[in-house]
């Protein structure tokens, strides 16, 4: 069986590009991706998904880290993320990609990524849910 390789793809969305990078099988089917797309005129929205026979694989850090390289080209100097407590592995994956916990409740936990230092930039902010 080959492993899952990663192939890029953009699409126009609205007002503004989502642009898409997948992990598909050796059948061609997508069992990961990464997305990014404008929310609001000040805000970029990213959903990031993993077929749940898959996880701890390493395929969700390994499409953080092609969004940490594209997002270092933008003017973006945090991602903010809201996590459901009980979704432990995206939790662990975020920590070791960087995030710190800003803000917990019972039912999530806010995390936060500093990519740079520059007072003239915008927020990343995701919602992930399971």
């Amino acid at each position: 069986m080959n492993a899952p390789r990663p192939q890029s793809r953009s699409h126009n969305h609205c007002d503004g590009t989502l642009v898409v990078q997948g992990v598909f099988d050796q059948t061609g089917e997508m069992v990961a991706s990464v997305s990014v797309g404008r929310h609001l005129a000040t805000e970029l929205e990213l959903a990031l998904v993993v077929r749940s026979d898959l996880t701890g694989q390493g395929l969700g850090s390994a499409l953080m880290g092609a969004l940490d390289n594209w997002l270092g080209k933008l003017p973006i100097t945090v991602i903010d993320a809201v996590l459901l407590v009980d979704n432990a592995a995206a939790i662990g994956m975020a920590m070791r990609r960087g995030f710190v916990t800003a803000e917990r409740s019972d039912r999530s936990i806010h995390l936060q990524k500093f990519l740079k230092s520059a007072a003239c930039c915008r927020t990343l902010t995701f919602e992930a849910r399971h």
